[in-house]
């Protein structure tokens, strides 16, 4: 719905809240013995759309209307009730209205703040039925528990929630707070702790696990996916905050746990000077068929070094990590 039309419905919903507070206050049948309420319902409309259009109420997409922008909403009405308050008095003073019932006020502003709020929130609640109904699943869903009841967990569950296309059903989520424990959040009940994880995933016949803990411990994910290997379930991990904003990732991209998941540190980079303290050096790498080893000799043999030495135990890692290295640097002097 488009502001303009929420402007027109805005001006029906005004004058509906103040014949509402005259019918509250003198019955149903009050126009004739209530002259007053022509005029106040005329400024009801020129005042309070106006003070909705400074607090910005018309530039908002309603759609995704947040607690905070309700709460700005009730606070013009409460502002637009005292601006129509002062108006009634000073028409009073210059005879322009006969008098004025002082439960009028408040009344309009308990209506008012009904009927517009309760519009703004009708346009969302439409909105997301709608976007629910037109987006269907591609294929069958895949039954989803998410590890993780904070803010990074409910939010992918409400995202799964809006988009059906994604093909994933929240079956529930697994959370240590145990104050937590059997409640529903957006619905998805939190079936117990992560210790759970294993009797949850059968008993549930989950098909996949989703990690949604960007600020634990490193010792805590290799946990979880060690008990989801043990229980034969895929699982994948929820995009950290700093990479959704960053545009690498969005909420609906859920990417496989990656070896920072498990660091919970920052990766180093190799620095830029690497090439010119290696260039026409001789360099021996100990355990170089080891992880970090292996690594350590890709990104010397790029630096272009007179000679690389690889020393190991483990022969056939060592034999691997030379044969990939003579593939990709084939002038490159390799001894191993």
């Amino acid at each position: 719905m488009r502001n303009r039309h929420l402007f027109l419905l805005d001006a029906i919903a005004v004058i509906a809240a103040v014949w509402a507070a005259f019918a509250f206050r003198f019955g149903w049948v009050f126009l004739d013995a209530r002259p007053e309420f022509l005029p106040l319902a005329v400024g009801a409309v020129l005042v309070k759309l106006a003070t909705f259009a400074v607090f910005g109420m018309y530039q908002r997409y309603w759609r995704y209307a947040t607690f905070a922008d309700l709460m700005t909403f009730v606070l013009a009405n409460v502002v637009g009730s005292v601006l129509l308050g002062a108006l009634a008095v000073g028409l009073r003073l210059v005879d322009v209205i006969p008098g004025l019932s002082r439960t009028i006020p408040p009344l309009d502003l308990l209506f008012a703040t009904a009927f517009t709020v309760g519009l703004r929130a009708s346009v969302r609640a439409v909105g997301e039925a709608r976007s629910s109904t037109g987006r269907q699943p591609l294929t069958k869903s895949r039954r989803v528990l998410v590890v993780g009841a904070g803010d990074a967990g409910t939010m992918v569950v409400r995202e799964m929630q809006r988009n059906p296309q994604l093909s994933l059903e929240p079956v529930g989520y697994l959370d240590d707070d145990p104050e937590k424990w059997g409640k529903r959040i957006y619905g998805v009940r939190v079936l117990g702790a992560l210790s759970d994880l294993g009797e949850v995933c059968a008993h549930h016949k989950v098909g996949e696990v989703l990690i949604a803990l960007p600020t634990a411990a490193g010792a805590t994910v290799r946990t979880l996916t060690e008990r989801c290997r043990e229980a034969k379930v895929a699982y994948r991990a929820m995009p950290g905050v700093f990479e959704l904003l960053d545009g690498q990732v969005s909420v609906s991209r859920l990417r496989n746990v990656e070896i920072g998941d498990l660091l919970r540190r920052p990766q180093r980079q190799p620095s830029s000077s690497l090439s010119t303290y290696l260039n026409n050096a001789c360099v021996l790498v100990t355990g170089a068929g080891g992880s970090i080893g292996s690594e350590l000799c890709r990104q010397i043999a790029a630096a272009g070094p007179a000679r690389l030495v690889l020393l190991g135990h483990g022969e056939n890692s060592v034999f691997d990590i030379a044969a990939e290295l003579r593939q990709r640097h084939p002038s490159l002097a390799l001894q191993a």
